[in-house]
């Protein structure tokens, strides 16, 4: 069961139990964790998810836990595994994961970037996917939904790209590809996985060096502003 394996080889990199291990669930659904990690691991097929609620309506209590450990717990994760079908689209059953996003993305009803966290923006949602495809076919097309997913929730929405590391699985960084005409997709998956970031990382990457870091660089532009002087701001972006 690949669901198993996902779940199993996900903890293990993220140092907490799986199902297999003491944690709760299994089969191609079910969430794993450790009373002494902050890190936990749910595993899901995509079509028993109302995306709707799942991007305007978070979990309370992941609410409340980010609000009050913004300065101690990871960023949320999710991370996306997805098939091409004909003409570079999901298998009907999934087809509602890009055809809400983009309702969602396009509604005016709905706040622009709604998963941007603006108290907390180290604890906006982090997004990846690995999408599994053949390049024997329109090479516009392969692994389409895999790319559509993280320009969706990340450009349209406000998410943020999980930047991993250079690897051999084509495409690398946020978005990984496998194909299987050329290999064993399950093994280009491990080794893209083998470059993402860990909690630890993301902690270091995202977290100012001082606590009121942001309110230093308004007092210094502040400064620089009352004095008249031209002035150039070098900014890192993560």
């Amino acid at each position: 069961n690949m669901a198993v394996q996902l779940e199993t080889y996900l903890c293990k990199k993220l140092g907490v139990k799986s199902s297999e291990d003491g944690g709760s669930g299994s089969g191609s659904s079910g969430s794993s964790s450790d009373s002494s990690s902050k890190v936990k691991v749910q595993i899901c097929r995509v079509d028993e998810l109302d995306w709707w609620d799942e991007v305007l309506n978070p979990d309370e209590d992941d609410e409340n836990n980010s609000a009050s450990n913004s300065t101690s717990l990871p960023p949320p994760v999710v991370l996306f595994v997805l098939p091409t079908w004909t003409d570079g689209a999901l298998p009907p059953t999934s087809q509602p994961l890009l055809t809400s996003l983009h309702e969602i993305s396009t509604d005016w009803r709905v706040s622009p970037h709604p998963l941007r966290n603006t108290d907390h923006p180290a604890q906006t949602l982090h997004v990846a996917s690995f999408g599994v495809g053949s390049s024997a076919y329109d090479p516009d097309t392969f692994c389409k939904p895999a790319k559509d997913v993280v320009e969706l929730l990340c450009d349209k929405l406000g998410g943020r790209r999980l930047m991993g590391g250079k690897s051999k699985s084509k495409g690398g960084g946020c978005v990984g590809m496998g194909d299987v005409e050329s290999g064993d997709y399950r093994e280009e998956f491990r080794m893209w996985m083998d470059h993402a970031p860990t909690p630890e990382s993301l902690e270091a990457i995202d977290r100012p060096l001082f606590r009121d870091a942001w309110d230093r660089l308004r007092r210094s532009l502040r400064c620089l502003k009352d004095k008249g002087q031209r002035t150039v701001a070098r900014l890192a972006v993560v």
